[in-house]
């Protein structure tokens, strides 16, 4: 049986799609992050931290659920190797620090970790989503029901 689908793009446009849309949600999310007056602050360092860490687990997971192809775990490397290079690049380019202070690479370390950390919650988050959406193609591909209605035909 063939299956059904509502649009009629290739899988690579949908990448690229779903790719530039959660490298722009990062960047939004990155920028709020590091805005002072953060609301999630207000929750407390760790579930704070937990928030900033999650919600973009989120989005990973149910972008991969609604595109289920392992070639999305390709997008999220995509969007945190462009969202790092800004980062470096802005630091580097940014005010210098000052003379002495020893924080000149300490900067671009931080990023370097802070980015492995949220490639290694991202990466499964996005494996699981992708594991789950085929997951329920699978299950839904014998039922007469799947897709737009009880009258769609397979």
């Amino acid at each position: 049986m063939e299956r059904m689908t509502t649009w009629w793009s290739s899988l690579w446009a949908r990448w690229l799609g779903w790719t530039a849309v959660f490298t722009v949600g990062l960047g939004v999310w990155g920028a709020s992050v590091v805005w002072q007056n953060n609301p999630l602050w207000v929750l407390g360092d760790g579930i704070g931290f937990l928030a900033i860490l999650l919600v973009p687990a989120a989005v990973a997971f149910c972008i991969g659920v609604r595109f289920a192809d392992w070639w999305w775990l390709f997008g999220v490397l995509v969007a945190y190797v462009l969202l790092a290079a800004a980062f470096v690049i802005l630091a580097v380019t940014g005010a210098p620090p000052e003379r002495g202070s020893g924080q000149a690479g300490l900067v671009i370390v931080l990023i370097f970790f802070w980015f492995v950390l949220y490639l290694l919650v991202m990466l499964p988050a996005a494996a699981t989503g992708v594991w789950w959406g085929k997951r329920r193609e699978t299950t839904n591909v014998g039922s007469s029901t799947a897709g737009l209605g009880s009258d769609a035909s397979m």
